[in-house]
């Protein structure tokens, strides 16, 4: 099911964008909410550079165009809002954290993500696809996100 979204986590380790991936395949509908994020660029992902090891990406949408909402490389947290391009610093332990699939929550730029990825399936060449949420709270607005966490390494 998820060997879709495991060949657009390939993409993002090439730092190509998986909007483009991913766009031409079928996928399970997810609600169109993005919270307070905009969809990453191909600046974005550039941004993280080379070397970062392994790197997910939140991919959002019922159907074409999908949203990379979120990219995890290395130890940052990459998103875009109206204001820019913001980066979080996030643990190792946190790191392993979500991609374990416990529940993980950080404190980014005055936002609390509660972070949970489920039903992971391992492809080829160290890529893997998962169902997430993420909860997204600022004050007391709260979205939740639900997508695809597209890993490659």
């Amino acid at each position: 099911m998820y060997s879709r979204v495991l060949a657009a986590g390939a993409a993002v380790v090439m730092c190509l964008g998986l909007t483009s991936a991913v766009q031409s395949q079928p996928r399970r509908p997810a609600p169109a909410q993005s919270g307070p994020y905009l969809p990453l660029n191909e600046a974005d992902a550039l941004s993280i550079g080379a070397g970062v090891g392994c790197s997910c990406t939140l991919v959002a949408g019922e159907r074409p165009p999908f949203r990379d909402l979120m990219l995890l490389a290395g130890n940052a947290l990459t998103t875009r809002t109206r204001a820019g391009r913001e980066t979080c610093r996030v643990s190792e332990a946190q790191v392993e954290r979500i991609n374990s699939g416990r529940t993980t929550v950080l404190n980014c730029n005055a936002r609390r993500l509660s972070i949970r990825i489920s039903n992971t399936t391992a492809g080829g060449n160290d890529d893997s696809g998962s169902d997430a949420r993420v909860m997204v709270s600022e004050g007391r607005r709260s979205t939740e996100i639900r997508g695809a966490w597209a890993c490659a390494c």
